[in-house]
């Protein structure tokens, strides 16, 4: 059934958005941050409040509807304070280390390959790296997740039982909001 759609969002306070053309920019105290807008959605933004309208919306638009909405609170909350996600090096034998090289993070010695294996960091998002501890922080809530999932899958075992084989890096924390 199709119908017409429209929802208010209020950001929080100390960010602001605006529409230009094809996207919409977001300011905030830690930073701007932009998002294209779908198409077959109308976006209107007056300050701290951004208007979502659809005609003749049907299951498919709805749902691009409510997916832009998320994106829209994720981007004004990580805007107004970050994102945060913890992670842990996890070794029994050969001890893991890391090295920061620009936008990728080596991983030596894992499983005692010589080789090393590499984990991009998403544009955007920093590393912090503290002896088994990792701290990804960012403004953006999907880039702090994807560099945290690029770290955890750089370490990933491929034909080993990972009851046994627990070596690796792990997510402990999920990206949360930074106090």
């Amino acid at each position: 059934m199709k119908q017409d759609i429209e929802r208010e969002i209020i950001l929080p306070e100390g960010t602001s958005a605006e529409v230009r053309g094809s996207e919409i920019a977001f300011k905030g105290a830690k930073g701007e941050s932009s998002r294209k807008i779908p198409a077959g959605i109308i976006v209107s933004a007056n300050g701290n409040k951004v208007g979502i309208k659809a005609k003749n919306a049907g299951k498919r638009n709805l749902s691009e509807i409510n997916a832009f909405e998320s994106h829209v609170k994720n981007i004004a909350l990580g805007l107004k304070s970050g994102y945060r996600c913890e992670l842990a090096i996890v070794y029994s034998h050969f001890p893991i280390t890391l090295a920061q090289k620009g936008e990728t993070i080596e991983v030596n010695n894992f499983g005692g390959e010589k080789k090393p294996r590499r984990a991009k960091i998403v544009k955007g998002v920093h590393v912090e790296i503290k002896g088994k501890e990792i701290i990804v922080k960012g403004n953006a809530k999907e880039a702090v997740s994807q560099t945290a999932a690029n770290l955890e899958l750089a370490t990933r075992k491929v034909g080993k039982d990972v009851r046994r084989f627990q070596d690796g890096i792990y997510v402990t924390k999920k990206a949360f909001v930074e106090e």
